[in-house]
């Protein structure tokens, strides 16, 4: 708070609970000014103050300070909608594709996750499959490394990640000691997320250098600026709800600019 009454803050990041039960806080708004208020996945303040009313009200508790509104995923019927629920009427709507030059889509073949008999459908065997998904990212990784880029693996858990990072380095060292053609010199491969204690180290790395490999939860972040990265792969645990889902989707892996989705 004293912080924020010296202006000493250039940016701070607040709950609408912040906004709506502190007091204090919007009085130092009001003496200390705001230059810009930013509402990020906006989309939420159509749906969520059913459960959420403090965000309703966190919106009139603002001081009349410009807005600005982010979102990916709002329809263009519910832009109204959203400017009148956030006091942002006569708003100017800047809409862009997700769809950018430098991005490139493709389509790969591979074996079924699942194989279909008369008895019905059944996994395949579940350590085959994790080999399969460990060594197409690493080799994916290695392409990446191999155009001076950098690779994100995103995993769902702590021990997810530090297990991937380990098995990942481990298939590393094994491509060098076979003399591989797939191998790449000077990579690092390191796990991230919020347990790991020199955070801001691989952070540092991952902007600075090149042939960079971080395994992470979604602590690293999603919206990483970084022009170095050539490839995201997501390892997606996922629910199937009927047959058709065997014979459509489980032959391919879509892939944006090598954003692969397992």
């Amino acid at each position: 708070m004293e912080s924020l009454r010296r202006g000493r803050l250039a940016v701070l990041i607040l709950s609408p609970e912040q906004v709506d039960f502190n007091v204090h806080l919007r009085y130092a708004f009001e003496c200390c000014g705001v230059a810009l208020v930013v509402f990020d996945e906006a989309h939420t303040w159509l749906s969520w103050p059913a459960w959420r009313s403090a965000m309703a009200r966190s919106v009139h508790h603002l001081t009349a300070a410009p807005r600005m509104a982010l979102t990916a995923t709002l329809r263009r019927a519910s832009e109204g909608r959203l400017l009148r629920a956030l006091g942002m009427d006569g708003a100017c709507v800047i809409r862009q594709a997700f769809f950018r030059g430098n991005l490139m889509l493709r389509v790969e073949h591979r074996r079924p996750l699942f194989a279909s008999s008369s008895a019905g459908v059944t996994r395949s065997n579940s350590d085959s499959e994790y080999a399969y998904r460990q060594r197409r990212s690493l080799l994916l990784a290695m392409e990446a490394a191999r155009r001076d880029g950098n690779a994100i693996v995103y995993v769902h858990t702590r021990r997810e990640a530090d297990a991937l990072a380990r098995n990942l380095l481990r298939e590393y060292n094994a491509l060098y000691d076979n003399k591989s053609g797939d191998h790449v010199a000077g990579v690092l491969i390191c796990a991230y997320h919020a347990g790991v204690d020199d955070r801001r180290v691989i952070e540092l790395a991952f902007s600075s250098r090149r042939k960079v490999v971080v395994v992470a939860t979604v602590a690293f972040g999603l919206g990483i600026n970084s022009a170095a990265v050539r490839v995201v792969i997501h390892w997606v645990r996922f629910r199937v709800a009927s047959r058709v889902f065997f014979v459509r989707f489980s032959q391919h892996i879509a892939v944006p600019f090598f954003r692969l989705a397992f």
